[in-house]
């Protein structure tokens, strides 16, 4: 082979000279190591070496943490990091949820809504949750970290409107959210609106803002659905907490939570908005047009009922909601023709026809006034009649908006009260020991066992009912022998004058009497049972015994005198001025047939004749109770032929 041409390098010898490299180097270990799972020796120093490192020293690090040659699968993820503690939470305060069926759609319904920046905080009674069988979405949710469950204290209950607001002003549950920076506090007859322009992120500049209150029923904003400064609220709190403990009268000062903490926000320089801002958040007594959110709308709102719903349909919700107590009806299913109401004039009505009170909210807030003047008068007592301390079982019937029948069962936690009426015009915030039926009362017998009443209450149902006599009987039969009461308040149609005792026929208070009694007489509904001791002989004849009977003159405007009276016929002019255009018109226009624009100049005679103090106007209160007898006396049979 000559030197020009070309030779072919051996293989064998590149082989040879590559593993010499690999034994002289040291890197033969670091290309076939064999990890068996052992770490190598550490010497605990995890600082930077200085200087240069051999090839085993850096084989020797790298070792230091064995590597795992387990299945993929099997390995198992580190655990996700706690979530983050949130800056807002919605709070919900019901303390037996299996009581309430609205509770759980409720609150999915407000976590859809105000979005996981609002996790719900539910407080409620530890032993009514665990026996509580929760929906699976409730379940879910608490699972997410949607819903936080937290218990109230031991043996903490709610018998009275007063226990609510004391738990709400005291320090154990503002403590228990103070790290938060806003709550939204709310009930489940509240609820937001998914067609809402605003956010809740719009509102919490203000340390507290919720539904404004109407004037004349109230102050403030309220806290059915309310948005709060958790921090400041304790501090007033804890306020209270050591004037009282120094003065135990000083609890005295708080009548309603949402009103007193509005207060006492202002006081501290807390950030409370306009009536028209907060109208923007939520809606109850004043209306405003699209908001947040809604509380007790059904209740307050019906001359709207037609734009909220469309507006915001969820609405229907909380028509069966109700606040630590359960609207029920053991006597009839609310059908369609009782909550179906007409429309008259801007006015509703039931469709009973002849029942010619509204049930709308005017007519309510009428009603409300109508029950303080009348308990004021009658020093703050909400009956005469002597049933005890203690009475078990009460019926009001006609309750309209359920006032009464809320305010006994405040005052006597022992009792079951029992409110019913033709409209659904009830609260659902109600006492425990209250609860709510819808029926018609003239239809006969009840359903309710027999002698099982220590009181039956009537007030204002003069021209409602077709047969006294009948209802008394039937009244007779549901009190218990010996110990049942009944008791029937009245006021006489007939408004008269203290200044002029014989006013002339065409004066307008004549010519209103005689709109009533002639409208009611074709109705068929006797509205004059109050006069010549009507109501006594009606209730002699069907059996009572130990009837007493009153009579007081009451002042219609401010012009009494005594500091009381004057309170009252303030008190008495405003619900005659709310309420004589509702029921007036129904019997004007529906019975009668007058023209609406009569009806509208007779309204305005009237009211001017009620304003006029040189009048001093004037009606007749009347007021009777009577005893079941031990034993009744049974009817002498009619001769047979």
């Amino acid at each position: 082979m000559g030197l020009g041409s070309h030779s072919r390098a051996n293989p064998l010898v590149f082989v040879a000279v590559f593993f010499m490299f690999l034994l002289m180097t040291g890197t033969w270990d670091l290309l076939f190591n064999r990890h068996e799972g052992t770490a190598a020796p550490s010497n605990g120093d995890d600082r930077p070496h200085s200087g240069t490192q051999t090839t085993s020293q850096r084989i020797s690090d790298l070792d230091a943490e064995p590597l795992s040659y387990e299945d993929p699968e099997t390995v198992k993820p580190p655990p996700p990091p706690p979530p983050p503690t949130p800056k807002y939470t919605a709070l919900l305060v019901e303390n037996d949820p299996a009581h309430v069926p609205n509770i759980v759609p409720i609150m999915m319904h407000f976590i859809t809504v105000i979005g996981p920046d609002w996790p719900i905080s539910f407080v409620t009674d530890w032993a009514n949750y665990s026996a509580w069988e929760a929906p699976p979405v409730f379940r879910r949710a608490v699972d997410a970290n949607q819903i936080i469950v937290k218990f109230l204290p031991p043996e903490t209950t709610f018998p009275s409107h007063e226990s609510v607001s004391a738990f709400l002003v005291g320090t154990w549950l503002w403590e228990q959210f103070q790290s938060y920076a806003r709550v939204l506090m709310f009930q489940v007859d509240s609820i937001v609106c998914a067609n809402a322009a605003h956010r809740l992120d719009d509102f919490l500049e203000w340390d507290l803002i919720g539904a404004p209150i109407k004037p004349g029923m109230g102050f403030g904003y309220n806290g059915g659905l309310s948005l709060r400064n958790p921090s400041m609220l304790l501090e007033i709190a804890r306020d209270l907490e050591a004037r009282v403990a120094k003065d135990p009268a000083v609890a005295g000062e708080v009548q309603y939570e949402d009103q007193w903490f509005y207060h006492k926000v202002k006081e501290r320089g807390g950030k409370v908005p306009e009536a028209e801002i907060a109208g923007k958040f939520s809606v109850e007594t004043m209306y405003f047009e699209k908001p947040l959110g809604y509380h007790q709308v059904q209740k307050f709102q019906h001359a709207h009922q037609e734009d909220i719903d469309m507006y915001c349909p969820e609405v229907a919700m909380i028509l069966k909601g109700s606040h630590f107590s359960v609207i029920t009806s053991s006597t009839a299913s609310l059908s369609e023709s009782i909550t179906e109401y007409r429309r008259l004039h801007g006015r509703t009505y039931t469709q009973k026809t002849d029942y010619y009170g509204p049930n709308d909210e005017k007519h309510g807030e009428a009603l409300e006034i109508n029950h303080y003047w009348m308990t004021l008068f009658l020093d703050d007592k909400l009956f005469l009649a002597p049933i005890g301390d203690k009475p078990q079982r009460v019926l009001d019937l006609g309750t309209g908006t359920g006032i009464w029948a809320i305010d006994f069962a405040d005052e006597f936690p022992s009792a079951e009260v029992i409110g019913v009426d033709v409209s659904p015009t009830q609260p659902t915030w109600v006492p425990p020991n209250c609860k709510f039926q819808i029926d018609d009362i003239e239809q006969l017998p009840w359903t309710w066992p027999a002698e099982h009443f220590d009181l039956i209450h009537i007030r204002n149902l003069e021209g409602c009912v077709t047969d006294w006599p009948a209802l008394y009987v039937e009244a007779l039969a549901n009190l218990k022998p010996g110990v049942g009461y009944i008791e029937i308040k009245e006021f006489g149609i007939d408004l008269k004058s203290q200044a002029i005792p014989e006013l002339d026929d065409d004066h307008v208070f004549k010519r209103w009497g005689r709109l009533f009694f002639e409208a009611f007489d074709r109705l068929g509904k006797t509205a004059k049972q109050h006069r010549d001791h009507g109501i006594k002989k009606n209730l002699e004849a069907a059996g009572f015994v130990d009837i007493v009977e009153k009579k007081w003159p009451v002042p219609i405007g401010p012009w009494a005198k005594d500091p009381m009276l004057k309170e009252v016929g303030a008190c008495l002019l405003e619900f005659l001025d709310q309420g004589l255009e509702g029921f007036g018109t129904f019997l004007a226009k529906e019975v009668m047939g007058w023209e609406y624009a009569e009806i509208v100049v007779f309204m305005a005679e009237m009211r001017k004749a009620l304003k006029d103090s040189k009048l001093q106007p004037r009606i007749d209160l009347h007021l009777v109770y009577a005893r079941k007898p031990e034993k009744v006396k049974e009817e002498t049979p009619a001769p047979t032929a």
